[in-house]
Protein backbone atom coordinates (compact mmCIF):
# COMPACT_ATOMS: atom_id res chain seq x y z
CA UNK A 1 0.00 0.00 0.00
CA UNK A 2 2.61 2.74 0.86
CA UNK A 3 4.31 2.17 -2.44
CA UNK A 4 1.04 2.37 -4.33
CA UNK A 5 0.74 5.48 -2.50
CA UNK A 6 4.24 6.59 -2.98
CA UNK A 7 3.72 5.81 -6.81
CA UNK A 8 0.50 7.96 -7.06
CA UNK A 9 2.59 10.72 -5.26
CA UNK A 10 4.86 11.22 -8.33
CA UNK A 11 5.04 14.33 -10.41
CA UNK A 12 3.80 11.95 -13.49
CA UNK A 13 0.76 10.73 -11.91
CA UNK A 14 -0.08 13.78 -10.32
CA UNK A 15 0.10 15.31 -13.91
CA UNK A 16 -1.63 12.36 -15.14
CA UNK A 17 -4.48 13.01 -12.64
CA UNK A 18 -4.03 16.48 -13.77
CA UNK A 19 -4.62 15.91 -16.93
CA UNK A 20 -7.89 13.48 -16.60
CA UNK A 21 -9.91 15.45 -13.93
CA UNK A 22 -12.20 16.18 -16.46
CA UNK A 23 -13.32 11.99 -16.35
CA UNK A 24 -13.76 12.40 -12.31
CA UNK A 25 -17.19 13.19 -10.83
CA UNK A 26 -16.11 15.42 -8.06
CA UNK A 27 -14.03 17.62 -10.48
CA UNK A 28 -15.67 21.36 -11.17
CA UNK A 29 -15.19 23.57 -13.99
CA UNK A 30 -11.88 24.86 -13.21
CA UNK A 31 -10.38 21.74 -12.70
CA UNK A 32 -12.27 20.05 -16.31
CA UNK A 33 -11.23 23.12 -17.88
CA UNK A 34 -7.82 22.74 -16.86
CA UNK A 35 -7.82 19.64 -18.14
CA UNK A 36 -8.84 20.18 -21.30
CA UNK A 37 -6.25 22.59 -21.99
CA UNK A 38 -3.52 20.51 -20.80
CA UNK A 39 -4.74 17.84 -22.90
CA UNK A 40 -4.50 20.43 -25.93
CA UNK A 41 -1.18 21.71 -25.37
CA UNK A 42 -0.26 18.05 -25.20
CA UNK A 43 -1.88 17.26 -28.53
CA UNK A 44 -0.57 20.49 -30.21
CA UNK A 45 2.77 19.71 -28.87
CA UNK A 46 2.21 16.22 -30.67
CA UNK A 47 1.19 17.92 -34.04
CA UNK A 48 4.20 20.38 -33.96
CA UNK A 49 6.94 17.41 -34.31
CA UNK A 50 6.03 16.92 -38.24
CA UNK A 51 5.87 20.59 -38.78
CA UNK A 52 9.43 21.51 -37.18
CA UNK A 53 10.76 18.29 -39.21
CA UNK A 54 9.41 20.34 -42.33
CA UNK A 55 11.14 23.02 -41.71
CA UNK A 56 13.95 21.60 -40.59
CA UNK A 57 13.72 19.81 -44.07
CA UNK A 58 13.24 23.21 -46.00
CA UNK A 59 16.34 25.22 -43.88
CA UNK A 60 18.70 21.88 -45.12
CA UNK A 61 17.48 22.69 -48.69
CA UNK A 62 18.19 26.27 -48.92
CA UNK A 63 21.10 25.56 -46.70
CA UNK A 64 22.82 22.95 -49.16
CA UNK A 65 21.76 24.86 -52.47
CA UNK A 66 23.73 27.96 -50.65
CA UNK A 67 26.92 25.55 -50.23
CA UNK A 68 27.00 24.05 -53.25
CA UNK A 69 26.90 27.88 -54.66
CA UNK A 70 29.62 28.74 -52.03
CA UNK A 71 31.79 25.97 -53.06
CA UNK A 72 31.42 26.61 -56.73
CA UNK A 73 32.10 30.53 -56.54
CA UNK A 74 34.68 30.42 -53.36
CA UNK A 75 38.28 29.76 -53.34
CA UNK A 76 41.01 29.04 -50.85
CA UNK A 77 44.56 30.87 -51.27
CA UNK A 78 47.70 31.74 -49.33
CA UNK A 79 47.83 34.74 -47.89
CA UNK A 80 51.71 35.70 -47.08
CA UNK A 81 51.58 37.96 -43.86
CA UNK A 82 53.19 41.68 -44.04
CA UNK A 83 54.01 42.04 -40.64
CA UNK A 84 54.06 40.30 -37.28
CA UNK A 85 51.28 39.31 -35.28
CA UNK A 86 50.63 40.46 -31.92
CA UNK A 87 52.56 38.48 -28.92
CA UNK A 88 50.48 36.34 -26.56
CA UNK A 89 52.47 37.43 -23.97
CA UNK A 90 49.81 40.51 -22.15
CA UNK A 91 47.52 39.60 -24.35
CA UNK A 92 45.34 37.73 -21.88
CA UNK A 93 45.77 34.11 -23.28
CA UNK A 94 43.78 35.23 -26.66
CA UNK A 95 44.33 32.54 -29.10
CA UNK A 96 43.58 34.99 -32.09
CA UNK A 97 45.03 37.85 -32.30
CA UNK A 98 43.83 41.29 -33.92
CA UNK A 99 43.90 41.48 -37.97
CA UNK A 100 47.29 41.59 -39.57
CA UNK A 101 47.79 42.68 -43.09
CA UNK A 102 48.58 40.11 -45.65
CA UNK A 103 48.97 39.60 -48.97
CA UNK A 104 47.47 37.28 -51.83
CA UNK A 105 47.87 36.62 -55.75
CA UNK A 106 45.26 36.08 -58.11
CA UNK A 107 44.92 33.99 -61.16
CA UNK A 108 45.25 37.26 -63.26
CA UNK A 109 48.86 37.89 -61.69
CA UNK A 110 47.63 40.83 -59.74
CA UNK A 111 47.84 40.71 -55.83
CA UNK A 112 45.34 41.84 -53.36
CA UNK A 113 45.95 43.31 -49.77
CA UNK A 114 43.87 43.02 -46.77
CA UNK A 115 44.07 42.45 -43.23
CA UNK A 116 43.01 38.91 -42.03
CA UNK A 117 42.94 37.41 -38.01
CA UNK A 118 45.51 35.55 -37.05
CA UNK A 119 46.66 33.16 -33.97
CA UNK A 120 49.01 35.29 -32.00
CA UNK A 121 53.15 34.99 -32.62
CA UNK A 122 52.51 34.40 -36.22
CA UNK A 123 55.69 36.48 -38.17
CA UNK A 124 55.62 38.05 -41.32
CA UNK A 125 56.34 35.93 -44.18
CA UNK A 126 54.09 33.47 -42.86
CA UNK A 127 51.54 31.84 -45.17
CA UNK A 128 47.59 31.76 -43.76
CA UNK A 129 44.74 30.54 -46.09
CA UNK A 130 42.27 32.20 -47.10
CA UNK A 131 39.08 31.83 -48.77
CA UNK A 132 38.42 34.86 -51.48
CA UNK A 133 35.56 34.72 -54.37
CA UNK A 134 36.09 35.08 -58.05
CA UNK A 135 37.27 39.11 -58.01
CA UNK A 136 40.03 37.71 -55.21
CA UNK A 137 37.86 39.54 -52.35
CA UNK A 138 38.46 37.82 -49.08
CA UNK A 139 34.96 36.13 -48.09
CA UNK A 140 34.17 33.71 -44.98
CA UNK A 141 34.99 30.28 -45.65
CA UNK A 142 31.98 28.45 -47.80
CA UNK A 143 29.30 26.46 -45.81
CA UNK A 144 30.09 23.04 -45.33
CA UNK A 145 27.07 20.23 -45.93
CA UNK A 146 28.00 19.36 -42.04
CA UNK A 147 26.83 22.82 -41.64
CA UNK A 148 24.02 22.68 -43.33
CA UNK A 149 22.60 19.58 -41.68
CA UNK A 150 23.64 21.25 -38.30
CA UNK A 151 21.68 25.02 -39.08
CA UNK A 152 18.71 22.25 -40.16
CA UNK A 153 18.44 20.59 -37.16
CA UNK A 154 18.78 23.64 -34.86
CA UNK A 155 16.23 25.55 -36.34
CA UNK A 156 13.49 22.49 -36.17
CA UNK A 157 14.34 21.84 -32.46
CA UNK A 158 14.56 25.80 -32.20
CA UNK A 159 11.38 25.89 -33.46
CA UNK A 160 9.72 22.64 -31.66
CA UNK A 161 11.36 24.18 -28.13
CA UNK A 162 9.75 27.73 -28.76
CA UNK A 163 6.63 25.93 -29.78
CA UNK A 164 6.53 23.69 -26.15
CA UNK A 165 7.72 26.78 -24.32
CA UNK A 166 4.72 28.81 -25.05
CA UNK A 167 2.29 26.32 -24.51
CA UNK A 168 3.97 25.74 -20.95
CA UNK A 169 3.63 29.16 -20.50
CA UNK A 170 0.13 29.56 -21.43
CA UNK A 171 -1.02 26.80 -19.03
CA UNK A 172 0.95 28.04 -16.44
CA UNK A 173 -0.79 31.64 -16.68
CA UNK A 174 -4.26 30.04 -17.19
CA UNK A 175 -3.60 27.61 -14.25
CA UNK A 176 -2.32 30.60 -11.96
CA UNK A 177 -5.63 32.37 -12.92
CA UNK A 178 -7.41 29.47 -12.09
CA UNK A 179 -5.84 29.00 -8.67
CA UNK A 180 -6.87 32.33 -8.00
CA UNK A 181 -10.17 31.71 -8.60
CA UNK A 182 -10.47 28.82 -6.81
CA UNK A 183 -8.86 30.63 -3.81
CA UNK A 184 -11.69 33.45 -4.06
CA UNK A 185 -14.27 30.45 -3.93
CA UNK A 186 -12.65 28.83 -0.86
CA UNK A 187 -12.71 32.10 1.15
CA UNK A 188 -16.31 33.14 -0.06
CA UNK A 189 -17.62 29.31 1.06
CA UNK A 190 -15.65 29.95 3.97
CA UNK A 191 -17.04 33.18 5.01
CA UNK A 192 -20.76 32.12 4.89
CA UNK A 193 -20.04 28.22 6.54
CA UNK A 194 -17.61 30.20 9.27
CA UNK A 195 -20.64 31.70 11.37
CA UNK A 196 -22.70 28.53 11.29
CA UNK A 197 -19.51 26.72 12.44
CA UNK A 198 -18.95 28.82 14.98
CA UNK A 199 -22.01 28.49 16.57
CA UNK A 200 -21.86 24.92 16.79
CA UNK A 201 -18.51 24.93 18.27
Amino acid sequence: MAEVNARAATPVARWARRLFDWRNPLARADDRLEAVLLASAVVVAVLGVPFAAALGSEVYADRSAASRDQLLGRRQVDAVLLADAPSSAGGGGLVVGPNVLAEWRLPDGTTRRDEIPVANDVLAGSVVPVWVDASGTRVPAPLTARGAVVDAVAAATGAWTALCAALALLCLVVRLLLDRRRLRRWEQGWCEVEPAWRRLV
